[in-house]
């Protein structure tokens, strides 16, 4: 039996040491390789912080894309309405008249709106605002002079007189519309 060496040491002939030395590379370039590709890599998106849009931020978006989708606006006046943001409110339903500001009802829940969280001045503005707008609304006129009966009566002081300048402008802007029956009576 051939005597065998005590060193554990395995003998590489002298000719594969330069091979020995590529696979080497080879290695430690594919293990770079590996472990940088086992590195979560940051992306832009996990750079920026995550934006949370409120329900109001997303239908702004919608109606900046489609400024004419009704039912995307009244969703938005909805949202607003229960929020306690006065401006926001005042600037959702101005630029709501700016695409429909023939409907009556919402002239009327905006002076409602201001009533509520301005005051009766704010409110009568946004009756006046919405009587020029459509001066043939019959109902707008007759929801207009309610409001300011009706606040006239809970300050305790009654201005027969501003009233009855409420209804001739009601009779001449609408009173010889059609069906205007209801202003008459009135």
């Amino acid at each position: 039996m051939a005597e065998q060496s005590m060193d554990s040491t395995p003998t590489i002939p002298e000719n594969s040491a330069s091979e020995l030395e590529a696979v080497s590379l080879m290695d430690s370039a594919s293990l770079a390789m590996l472990t940088a590709s086992a590195a979560p890599v940051a992306t832009e998106e996990e750079e920026q912080p995550v934006k949370v849009e409120t329900p109001e931020q997303i239908y702004w978006a919608k109606l900046k894309e489609s400024p004419n989708d009704f039912d995307t606006w009244v969703k938005l006046l909805q949202i607003v309405e229960q929020q306690d943001k006065t401006f926001a409110a005042r600037e959702a339903f101005d630029a709501f008249f700016q695409h429909f500001p023939y409907c009556y009802g919402y002239w009327k829940k905006y002076a409602d709106y201001e009533q509520h969280h301005s005051g009766n001045e704010m409110a009568k503005e946004v009756y006046q605002r919405g009587v020029k707008s459509i001066p043939l609304s019959i109902d707008l006129w007759l929801h207009y002079i309610a409001f300011v009966d009706q606040t006239q009566k809970a300050s305790g002081i009654e201005k027969p007189e501003e009233l009855q300048q409420l209804y001739e402008a009601a009779v001449t802007a609408s009173g010889q519309d059609f069906r205007p029956d209801r202003l008459w009576e009135a």
